[in-house]
């Protein structure tokens, strides 16, 4: 009798789905084969017994994980059927936008250091020739934020032990639970933007909130300005886009509370720092300037403001 839970053994790739680390379940023990569903994918894998024992071993995750891994997703199709009607002016806009809000609830970003597929093919060539492998990052673009979270240890001596290492960066993680909280609370937003349609009753079910947004409310929170529904431009290879998946402190991960819809413009401006580290640097900048009459009365009100957070008379 089998185990319900079991981890992969080693990092290694099976049909492109396997990862170590990342647990799975059996669902189904028949006939010689074996069926699985992985936490970081949708869909069930099949193997035989053979393969199932050489990949496998048994593994007890917490009751809380339990919850979590038999939690299902909300889908775009979901989401299309739940918004009802659009006119065709806040249709162009919001079924594209409802994509991009599944995509960043559900899968991490692609980012110039990551190692796509095809890149990683031809790695993968090359070593069962010539036992040998190149540096790169280990994990995939765009891969699930439930799925295993590459050590910051993890080097290029492990990389020639175990040549098929896949994952993410730690800060992209996400538990299903949050992945789902994510999705409701970009969705709400989208919702919140200057210009967008009113929410269905529907898609408020859908989402499971108290209350539905109202047009105008949702700002970008580093400038504060409102988010403009009709200047969203997310096309591929699109000069400039408009607005990017935002952590309010990327120092504090993956979060429905940490991520919101800000400009991208803002967001190339924040960078990697944190909310302290971006007011440290705009004090500083502040101590080296020589600020006109204007611009003292300007500022004169978030200084008294400043003063009164940190508690100075």
């Amino acid at each position: 009798m089998l185990a319900a839970f079991f981890i992969p053994i080693r990092r290694t790739v099976h049909g492109k789905n396997i990862i170590a680390q990342v647990p799975a379940k059996v669902i189904l023990n028949s006939g010689g084969n074996i069926k699985v569903k992985m936490y970081d994918l949708e869909k069930p894998l099949t193997f035989t017994e053979s393969q199932f024992h050489q990949l496998f071993q048994p593994y007890e995750p917490h009751a809380d994980f339990i919850a979590d891994f038999h939690l299902t997703s909300i889908t775009e199709g979901q989401l299309r059927e739940a918004a009802g009607h659009f006119h065709q002016e806040h249709e162009a806009v919001m079924w594209p936008m409802f994509c991009k809000c599944i995509m960043d609830a559900y899968m991490s970003c692609g980012n110039a250091k990551s190692c796509p597929i095809s890149k990683y093919n031809v790695i993968k060539t090359a070593y069962s020739t010539t036992a040998t492998l190149e540096s790169y990052k280990p994990q995939f673009n765009r891969r699930a934020r439930n799925t295993f979270v590459i050590p910051t240890d993890f080097d290029e001596a492990a990389f020639q032990k175990d040549p098929l290492p896949v994952g993410i960066d730690a800060h992209e993680f996400a538990t299903k639970t949050e992945q789902k909280a994510i999705l409701v609370s970009l969705v709400k937003q989208l919702y919140g933007f200057a210009g967008a349609p009113p929410m269905s009753n529907e898609m408020q079910t859908l989402l499971g909130i108290p209350e539905k947004p109202v047009a105008g409310t949702h700002c970008c929170k580093y400038c504060c300005k409102p988010m403009e529904l009709s200047k969203v431009a997310q096309d591929y290879k699109a000069k400039v886009h408009y607005l990017n998946l935002c952590h309010d402190d990327p120092k504090q991960g993956t979060r429905a509370d940490n991520l919101y819809w800000g400009h991208t413009t803002c967001n190339r401006e924040q960078g990697g720092c944190s909310t302290f580290e971006r007011v440290k640097q705009g004090l500083q900048l502040g101590l080296r300037t020589t600020f006109t009459e204007e611009e003292r009365a300007d500022l004169g009100p978030l200084v008294a403001a400043l003063q009164g957070a940190l508690g100075v008379p």
